[in-house]
């Protein structure tokens, strides 16, 4: 796991140099090492919540735990995560961090 989180984060970083997307490079990187974080205690689809829930409880600036909970299958919808069983929320990447460890994870 560790091995893709730091693939992931490379890819993260790589996309926003070419892109030339103003973003904050060290939340970046913290919320692409931490995106599996919840891969500890689940594998199914709610490992986002558990991760942020994780992260949360660790003092994780919020931001990086909001990278790691709106990751999840590339964002998802309030009717597909209630779908899947998941809490209600916002599940749908919407900075550009978010998105860029979205892409990046997918």
């Amino acid at each position: 796991m560790i091995e893709h989180c730091a693939a992931v984060s490379d890819l993260a970083m790589e996309l926003a140099e070419r892109l030339n997307i103003p973003v904050d490079r060290d939340l970046l990187f913290m919320g692409a090492m931490l995106h599996d974080i919840g891969r500890g205690r689940t594998n199914s689809i709610k490992h986002a919540v558990a991760g942020a829930e994780a992260a949360r409880r660790a003092g994780v600036p919020e931001e990086v735990g909001r990278i790691r909970g709106r990751q999840v299958g590339a964002g998802l919808t309030g009717e597909e995560a209630r779908s899947l069983g998941l809490p209600p929320g916002e599940y749908m990447p919407q900075t550009p961090e978010e998105i860029i460890v979205s892409y990046a994870d997918n």
